[in-house]
């Protein structure tokens, strides 16, 4: 028996998929810090359109760190933060038309994996053709992301199981 690791080597994604596949990731990664600090998309349209995608995908790694950036970092109230995620199940929330057309996109694309053309051409209309287009990109991206962590059983920071504790996993 050779002294490779069976399992992963930490708690991030990025740690363990640096330790499996580092210039996979590496290429990955470039894809991640545009959406995150050089997009079209308003920030705050896509990270609920992440969390979404977080809920269809049923990850709790890109669940408790996407639903803390809308808290944290976009300062989403959690009146509203709770009405998003209860819209994102099917629930009865009311939340903007928006967000609730984002929200749309989002779902069919991680569920159903794609959109229909009239839907594409309201998102079009609702964001913008540019931000239409990025928006289906990141969603498709972030789909990439969950479904990783999802498949490597990638474990939650302890540092983030205070917001899986004060918004609990949906599913």
């Amino acid at each position: 028996m050779g002294s490779e690791q069976s399992g992963p080597p930490s708690n991030s994604l990025t740690d363990v998929m640096e330790s499996v596949v580092p210039t996979t990731w590496g290429e990955i990664g470039r894809v991640g810090r545009y959406f995150r600090h050089h997009p079209t998309l308003d920030p705050r349209t896509r990270e609920i359109a992440i969390l979404q995608v977080t809920i269809s995908t049923r990850c709790v790694y890109a669940y408790a760190h996407h639903v803390r950036i809308l808290e944290r970092e976009l300062a989403v109230m959690e009146v509203t933060l709770r009405a998003l995620i209860d819209h994102a199940i099917g629930g009865a929330s009311r939340v903007s038309e928006d967000d609730a057309s984002v929200m749309h996109a989002a779902r069919r694309i991680s569920e159903e994996a794609g959109l229909d053309i009239a839907e594409l051409d309201d998102l079009g209309r609702a964001l913008g053709r540019v931000q239409a287009s990025e928006l289906v990109t990141a969603v498709a991206f972030y789909n990439c992301l969950a479904r990783i962590a999802n498949a490597f059983d990638v474990p939650l920071e302890p540092e983030y199981s205070s917001t899986v504790d004060r918004f609990p996993t949906p599913w």
